[in-house]
C-alpha cells in the first residue's frame, strides 16, 4: 500500500510540474525581468501565424488557450502554488490568452500594423491596468489572473480598431 501512495504522490507532483510548465509557457514566465512582456513578445509570432488563418480560427484558439489557462491556474491555486489574492509573475499563460484577444483586428484583416499595435496596446493596458482591467484583477485567485489579461486584450483590440478606423478616415 505504501508504494501505491508514493506512486500517487509522485504522479501528482509530476502533474503539478507539467501544469507549472504550461502556466509559465515552458519557463518563459521564469524570465528574470518583465516576464509578462517576455511572454507577450514570444507569443507574438504564433498569434501572427494563427491570425493569418482568419479571425474565426483565431477565436477558437484564443478560447482554447483561455480555458486551458483557467484550468491550469485553478489547479495550481488549489495545489498551493500561490495564494488566492496573488497574480504570480511566473504565470504567463494569461498574457498568451490576452494577446490573442488583442490580435482579433489583425485576424479580421487589419494588416501587420494591427499586429504591432495589438502588442503595444495590450502591454500598456496590462501594465497600467486602467478600469476595467484593475477591476477584473481584483476578482482574485485564478479567475483574476486570467480575467485582467482578457479584459486588457479586449481593450487593446478596441484601441487597435479605433486607430485603424481613424487612419482610414484620415488617409
Amino acid at each position: 500500500m505504501r508504494e501505491t501512495n508514493e506512486e500517487n504522490s509522485d504522479a501528482a507532483a509530476s502533474a503539478r510540474g507539467v501544469m507549472r510548465r504550461v502556466a509559465s509557457l515552458g519557463g518563459v514566465g521564469d524570465f528574470g525581468t518583465a516576464p509578462g512582456t517576455a511572454a507577450s513578445v514570444v507569443c507574438w509570432v504564433p498569434w501572427f501565424v494563427v491570425g493569418l488563418a482568419g479571425w474565426e480560427f483565431l477565436l477558437i484558439v484564443v478560447v482554447a488557450v483561455s480555458v486551458l489557462g483557467f484550468w491550469v491556474c485553478r489547479s495550481l491555486e488549489r495545489a498551493g502554488y500561490f495564494k488566492t489574492d496573488m497574480d504570480p509573475s511566473w504565470v504567463v499563460i494569461d498574457e498568451a490568452a490576452g494577446l490573442g484577444v488583442a490580435f482579433i483586428p489583425f485576424a479580421a484583416g487589419g494588416g501587420a500594423a494591427a499586429a504591432v499595435l495589438a502588442l503595444i496596446f495590450f502591454r500598456l493596458f496590462d501594465i497600467y491596468k486602467p478600469f476595467p482591467v484593475a477591476r477584473a484583477e481584483r476578482v482574485g485567485g485564478s479567475r483574476g489572473i486570467m480575467l485582467d489579461d482578457l479584459v486588457a486584450g479586449l481593450m487593446a483590440a478596441a484601441a487597435v480598431w479605433f486607430v485603424l478606423l481613424l487612419a482610414s478616415a484620415l488617409l
